[in-house]
């Protein structure tokens, strides 16, 4: 349509949004097809080192319920008065800590009794320069003492064990991330999500059989090695984790200006990290010879990935991602330095196209 790419990237921000409402009332099949597993070596091989595509499946869109209306206006009502009051000394911690605990009477949530402990934390780690926060304990080696566990950033991360499972690896950064805060949200029908608090990345060992548990049971429907995750399934699978321990997600499509896009990002993110929560993130890089997130190819085809979001600056204009993509034993020509990535807010918008938050 375009003559030049840079005319492409230059009106890549309408595009994506429409886009994204296109998704929102059919194609919803959301991809991380990175690079081309030997399984599938008899299909054609991609033109650049990794080809993301929307799947041309049609699944129902959810029809949110009154409920859940409510529930999810209730929580705007939170997030602004966090974001816009707390934060900016116009209100106590203590006098939000009443209101959040109205809302969770009110919603019938568990874990309420954690409440401070997870609020008192939470706000010192936003406030922090590098979002050090002691949230976990060693266990103790043999005839010795429990030691503090610091994590900087995040505390959790999980490479995808196959080249379409961004969507479970996310899931599972994003639980047990949860957890930590709201205990129990890395549990789901008999199944606790593994963890080993020793390593930044999380081995294949345990890695490989939570993404495959997830990926059999929802999150990628029929082919679970060549189908990806898309928003409405990433949804119901993190609810049914969450289950009201704490809280429930819902999903924002990001619209409106790329300024309007930022601040509603921004103000999502700072409430639910604050209140213990982490963001799967769902991204649209178009095709083209460009640098879009550190460590990703300069030459690719269109780019359709999870990530979850685990920490935004202070200042709010950096925000912090356990990338799927590090560590992942399926990746060829990738070269994402870190498990725990951040780039500028307001890049990682440009390409987003939806939060569950």
């Amino acid at each position: 349509m375009f003559n030049t790419f840079c005319q492409y990237y230059r009106y890549r921000p309408f595009w994506n949004k429409l886009i994204a409402l296109i998704t929102l009332v059919g194609v919803l099949g959301f991809f991380s097809v990175h690079a081309e597993p030997a399984h599938a070596a008899a299909r054609p091989s991609p033109a650049f080192p990794s080809v993301d595509q929307f799947y041309g499946v049609h699944p129902v869109v959810h029809q949110q319920t009154l409920a859940e209306i409510a529930y999810a206006a209730d929580k705007v009502q939170l997030s602004t008065e966090y974001g816009q009051k707390v934060l900016s000394g116009r209100e106590t911690l203590v006098n939000f800590e009443t209101h959040y605990r109205a809302f969770m009477t009110k919603w019938h949530l568990g874990n309420v009794a954690n409440l401070h402990t997870m609020l008192t934390r939470s706000a010192a780690r936003l406030q922090s320069t590098a979002g050090r926060l002691t949230r976990l304990q060693y266990p103790p080696a043999a005839g010795g003492s429990a030691v503090p566990y610091q994590a900087s950033v995040g505390a959790a991360q999980f490479p995808e064990e196959s080249w379409n499972w961004c969507g479970p690896a996310t899931l599972a950064t994003t639980l047990v991330e949860d957890s930590f805060a709201w205990p129990g949200t890395n549990s789901y029908s008999g199944f606790t999500l593994s963890y080993n608090p020793y390593v930044v990345s999380q081995p294949s060992s345990l890695a490989t059989p939570d993404e495959l548990w997830l990926a059999q049971h929802g999150v990628i429907n029929g082919d679970t090695y060549n189908n990806g995750t898309s928003f409405s399934q990433m949804l119901t699978m993190l609810n049914n984790f969450v289950g009201g321990k704490g809280g429930w997600y819902a999903t924002e499509w990001l619209s409106g200006s790329l300024a309007s896009q930022v601040a509603d990002f921004q103000g999502k993110v700072v409430s639910d990290i604050g209140t213990g929560w982490d963001i799967p993130t769902g991204i649209d890089i178009g095709a083209g010879s460009f640098n879009s997130l550190p460590g990703y190819p300069y030459n690719h085809s269109e780019i359709l990935h999870w990530v979850p979001v685990t920490f935004i600056s202070s200042d709010h204009n950096t925000t912090y991602y356990s990338d799927p993509v590090y560590g992942a034993p399926a990746y060829s020509g990738w070269s994402v330095p870190a498990p725990y990535e951040h780039t500028s807010t307001s890049n990682l918008v440009w390409y987003a196209m939806g939060i569950l938050w």
